[in-house]
């Protein structure tokens, strides 16, 4: 009887042990695994596309105009601007960073908005392949230790991962990705909560090829 009850106590204690390792790298394992595989939910309208660039070093991004959404140009670990520029080149809007460079296309116009950013609007070539996706990661992670403790109310017992993807293929064979990214709340009896990227995406990823 001892050896049962020692036996199950063991067993409570692995999936105890099991559980909170489980909510301390849910979301660690999710970042990694979206690198290989992710779901896709939604095609998002690509034009029109117009961007502006951050100060590089601080807390003041840039951001795309992809579509209907504002994506901000902030890195998700650290919120500061990401290390990249976009400038006209010989009449083609291009983005640098890491010591390469993307054409996108040709560079409409240049205007400055409310606030003095330079606003750079552009357009694919028509030979190019572009597109603009909504996906969610292929696990979700539970979060029992959330409280509120400014109201009270109902908060988060699992999340997940959605992703802005930005895919753009040239005739030449140059490829551009960019993917944004930003937590998820379901809150138990409403649902997986609807966010405003603006607020909370960051932008996780920039590859260019070749």
């Amino acid at each position: 009887m001892r050896r049962v009850f020692f036996a199950s106590l063991a067993l409570i204690t692995l999936i105890g042990i099991i559980a909170c390792e489980w909510v301390g790298v849910g979301e660690r394992l999710s970042l990694f695994l979206d690198r290989f595989k992710t779901v896709r939910l939604a095609s998002l309208p690509l034009q029109p596309l117009s961007v502006y660039n951050g100060e590089q070093g601080t807390y003041y991004a840039g951001a795309f105009f992809i579509g209907k959404e504002e994506m901000p140009t902030s890195k998700k670990s650290d919120w500061m601007a990401f290390p990249l520029t976009v400038r006209g080149v010989e009449n083609q809007l291009c983005l640098f960073t890491g010591g390469k460079f993307f054409a996108f296309g040709p560079l409409l116009a240049t205007t400055r908005d409310d606030v003095q950013h330079e606003v750079f609007a552009f357009a694919p070539e028509p030979e190019d392949k572009a597109s603009f996706t909504l996906e969610k990661s292929l696990i979700s992670w539970p979060t029992p230790f959330q409280v509120n403790f400014m109201t009270g109310g109902l908060v988060a017992s699992w999340r997940r991962h959605l992703m802005y993807r930005l895919l753009w293929q040239k005739a030449s064979g140059a490829q551009l990705e960019m993917v944004w990214c930003y937590r998820q709340d379901y809150i138990r009896g409403k649902g997986w909560e609807n966010v405003w990227p603006r607020n909370v995406a960051g932008l996780v990823r920039v590859n260019i090829r070749p």
